[in-house]
């Protein structure tokens, strides 16, 4: 037991529950009231010290889909915090308060390449907090003023009496104290003194997948789990369970004698949205669920739709100057310019649906307990995530604690929260542990592709061969409205597909306009979006 981590905690009704990850990726889930360890201490929500490992443990609130924030996060800390690399570990942070991201309105998680920027300065001052903690805690061991500490990789140190105490040899003093002074922005280390930051370090995640170690949502096991294969409409769905519970498609009749024949098949389950088949192995569930047979409710939208016709359609819209959209920053007067020049260029251009192709499908493990519930997820988005199995399962917020596996891929794709809800109602309709396996099938027709859109550029350009006027008009469906439709009606812009039109350029007179429609399929964020059609 004493080798289990003891930092994956949650308490429940009274009891301290510990999980952990145990040979062959059985996640093992044990009473961590006596699992504590001598000397080890949270110095804040962001760093562990331990003294029984020799270890110092930063937490990564953003999920690692390749990026790099899995070593970026902690190596931050440990440049403030004055940490001898080689100590360094991390852990994936669960979904917490202290972790939200002021880059990402305020909530955790990753996307719009907004991690290392919003969690840039936080992580910092979490380094330098731990730092003054573990001084304050020295000085007061020694009787001497914090002033005359200082620090050196993994130790306080104080130069008058030549005396030196490691930051685990502080972690096991009796009553470590975990007030401190406020750290703010003038403690933080200049760049010219920095020790880590920008230089080469071994990333901490390449050993763990070169070895084969690393876990991913598909290798979440929890002892007695159910195993779920869901079965979708025929036509693309993948409704947001925070503003659509999808019944516009999902089931009005279900036959499952047949499934309910097939051994391994415990149960099959309606949901708003699709029909569930729960077993105790997954390919019991994929025969069974092949066995339903279903009659669907008909979106016409879903069932008519014609990428190939819309693509004409809207390239049409977007050349048409006088169908007005909504404006996207601009400057000047685009209709002087153009009036006035010597030359004009014009140019449509029209971008397919794209699709993440994810080398991990969609999965989720929920389980519920009592009152509160535990998912495990490769998400990108651990507040979203939170807020989507609270809203299907009826719990507060604060019942739900979402921890995040490494990611298969997600490039916008795991922001979706389709796949936790659905764990989610199912683990409390059983009243068991239940993971969610999507096929690769699943994943490619309900994914939430790339909004298609039509392009119509225009410049204006003067006798001197000057760009004098700029205008760019973009028709395509929101993925905001879809998925935000609070921020939607308030700005009525989708800043994530309309990302790319306002270019820097010195241009006195430029026109930028969105001009919104709604296609029939599911469109989501797909690497920044806009970014990769503008």
């Amino acid at each position: 037991m004493s080798t289990l981590p003891r930092r994956g905690f949650f308490k429940r009704s009274g009891i301290l529950l510990g999980f952990a990850w145990a040979p062959g990726g059985l996640l093992t889930v044990f009473d961590a009231r006596a699992c504590g360890e001598e000397g080890d201490v949270d110095l804040n929500a962001w760093v562990h010290v331990s003294n029984s490992e020799n270890t110092i443990t930063a937490k990564c609130p953003s999920a690692e889909m390749g990026q790099g924030l899995y070593t970026a996060i902690p190596l931050w800390i440990a440049e403030e915090l004055d940490a001898d690399w080689r100590t360094m570990r991390v852990e994936q942070a669960a979904s917490e308060k202290a972790f939200l991201n002021p880059a990402l309105m305020n909530t955790q998680g990753a996307g719009g390449a907004r991690s290392a920027q919003g969690y840039w300065r936080i992580a910092r001052l979490m380094g330098a907090q731990a730092r003054a903690i573990l001084i304050a805690n020295a000085a007061r061991e020694w009787q001497v003023p914090v002033t005359e500490c200082a620090t050196e990789p993994n130790n306080v140190v104080h130069a008058a009496s030549g005396r030196k105490i490691s930051y685990m040899q502080v972690a096991k003093l009796d009553n470590v104290v975990l007030d401190a002074r406020p750290v703010t922005d003038k403690d933080l280390k200049p760049a010219a003194k920095w020790r880590l930051i920008g230089r080469d370090v071994q990333r901490l995640d390449v050993g763990l997948k070169a070895a084969g170690r690393a876990k991913y949502g598909m290798d979440v096991q929890i002892p007695g789990m159910l195993y779920a294969s869901v079965l979708h409409p025929p036509t693309a769905s993948c409704p947001y369970p925070l503003s659509d519970d999808g019944a516009a498609q999902g089931p009005l009749a279900v036959d499952d004698a047949a499934a309910l024949k097939i051994e391994g098949v415990t149960r099959v389950i309606a949901l708003p949205h699709a029909v569930a088949v729960v077993g105790t192995d997954y390919w019991a569930t994929v025969k069974g669920r092949q066995a339903l047979r279903v009659t669907w409710r008909q979106d016409p939208a879903a069932t008519r739709y014609d990428s190939e016709g819309v693509k004409r359609e809207w390239a049409a819209l977007a050349a048409d100057t006088t169908a007005s959209g909504r404006a996207v920053g601009g400057s000047g007067s685009f209709e002087d310019a153009l009036k006035s020049a010597a030359q004009t260029l014009t140019a449509t251009y029209v971008t397919d649906h794209a699709h993440h192709a994810c080398m991990e499908p969609f999965n989720a493990t929920a389980s519920m307990m009592h009152d509160d519930i535990e998912l495990w997820s490769p998400t990108q988005g651990q507040t979203a995530a939170q807020q989507a199995v609270a809203k299907v399962t009826g719990l507060a917020d604060n019942k739900v604690r979402v921890h995040t596996t490494f990611l298969g891929g997600g490039f916008g794709a795991k922001t979706e929260q389709l796949a936790n809800a659905e764990a989610a109602m199912l683990s409390q309709l059983m009243d068991k542990a239940v993971k969610v396996m999507w096929s690769r099938d699943d994943d490619v027709q309900h994914g939430a592709y790339r909004p298609l859109s039509a392009q119509f550029l225009q410049a204006a350009i003067s006798g001197d061969g000057r760009i004098t006027g700029w205008r760019h008009r973009v028709v395509a469906d929101s993925v905001q409205a879809r998925v935000g439709k609070g921020a939607w009606a308030r700005e009525g812009i989708d800043s994530a597909v309309a990302t790319g039109m306002t270019q820097p350029y010195a241009i006195a007179n430029r026109q930028h306009e969105y001009l919104h429609r709604a296609g029939g399929v599911p469109v989501g964020y797909w690497n920044a979006v806009g970014s990769g059609h503008t």
